[in-house]
């Protein structure tokens, strides 16, 4: 909206001239609202990529709200209506994105950040902590039964199907591994991961990782697939609530169950 604005900024105050009605954008300037479009376009690229779908999310929140706090930290050659902005903005993230269980534990599986670096010592130790009660309280899977090769098999085709989210990895490089970095946890599995250094051919595209590296680390795969498929935001179950609304409407109430699913499955892939 304020791009739109900064856009139009000409014809607009040439339409006010006109109304006599210049008053309106007493206030505004070309400066302002360009300090307000660099100011929001990191909470804009937050926005779409943990609203993303067709990839992980979960692991987004703890990097994209550490990145935001960064972002919102005062200047001394900031304006003052900016650093009440920046003030604001922070007290919100702070009280609106909370990080629990499952934001900490993605940000461990994703093998770039699993030093867990943009967190204090204590975070990471009772994050590794409850990585390993998670490990621990997996239940055995029988790997030899035919129900289990089925279900392996599903779940192998649903991380194929996973495609990385834009953008680069490149901003949230200030907490990326450090390379040969020592690492002492005690945790058998997770240590090894942790110690191990990932070959990823798409930073992003972890549940590629985590197929492609399910027999060496069984159980922190499962973990994986536990953790990861959680989304980070409501907007595909807003979607699919959005897409059935317009599906069964007042002159289409005697579709049948089979032929909603279709239409909405169709239209949800077309959408995305």
């Amino acid at each position: 909206m304020v791009k739109s604005v900064l856009n139009a900024f000409d014809d607009i105050q040439s339409i006010l001239l006109e109304r006599g009605e210049m008053h309106r954008m007493s206030h505004i300037s070309k400066d302002i609202l360009q300090m307000l479009i660099h100011f929001l376009q990191p909470f804009k690229q937050a926005t779409e990529e943990l609203s993303g779908s067709k990839y992980c999310t979960i692991n987004l929140v703890a990097l994209w709200k550490t990145t935001l706090l960064t972002h919102c930290q005062f200047s001394q050659d900031d304006p003052v209506p900016l650093r009440i902005m920046k003030h604001r903005c922070m007290g919100l993230i702070s009280e609106r994105i909370v990080l629990g269980h499952h934001e900490k534990l993605g940000v461990l599986l994703w093998p770039k950040f699993k030093q867990l670096r943009m967190f204090t010592p204590e975070e990471r130790e009772e994050i590794y902590e409850s990585t390993c009660r998670e490990l621990a309280s997996l239940p055995k899977r029988a790997t030899t039964t035919e129900v289990n090769a089925q279900q392996q098999q599903e779940e192998d085709k649903e991380m194929a199907r996973s495609v990385p989210p834009p953008g680069a990895v490149p901003i949230f490089s200030q907490w990326a591994d450090i390379e040969d970095a020592e690492l002492d946890t005690g945790l058998d599995e997770l240590e090894q991961y942790l110690q191990r250094k990932p070959t990823m051919e798409n930073d992003r595209d972890i549940l590629s990782f985590w197929k492609h590296n399910q027999n060496l680390f069984p159980s922190m795969a499962r973990l994986a697939r536990k953790i990861l498929c959680v989304p980070a935001s409501s907007v595909s179950c807003e979607l699919a609530f959005s897409i059935s609304g317009r599906t069964l409407e007042n002159r289409r109430t005697c579709l049948s169950t089979a032929s909603v699913n279709v239409n909405m499955k169709m239209k949800a892939a077309l959408h995305l």
